[in-house]
């Protein structure tokens, strides 16, 4: 799953691009975005890696993965951070394993 948001200091949008669908959000001037809420906005499918999940901002990757599973299961949002125009958010898939 790949998130892009975009806008001006007026609002700016959430792109969903995994399922082909648009999922539109404009923000007021004085609202944040965080990347927990954003991704769990996106409703991301089961498939979805959350516990690496990669934030890109002005085209360099973010030193560290962000667990958003871990902030899902403990209700802990440490580490969750604040989505600025621009960020691309990568989400991974699952590696699925048969026997």
């Amino acid at each position: 799953m790949t998130l892009i948001t975009r806008g001006q200091k007026a609002g700016g949008k959430i792109v969903n691009f995994m399922d082909e669908k648009a999922i539109n959000r404009t923000l007021n001037p004085d609202e944040s975005l965080t990347l927990f809420d954003a991704v769990f906005e996106a409703q991301p499918s089961p498939f979805a890696k959350l516990s690496k999940v990669r934030v890109i901002r002005k085209g360099v990757p973010m030193k560290d993965t962000i667990n958003l599973q871990k902030m899902k299961d403990d209700g802990n949002r440490i580490g969750n951070i604040i989505l600025q125009d621009g960020d691309q958010i990568n989400v991974g898939d699952k590696k699925l394993f048969f026997n």
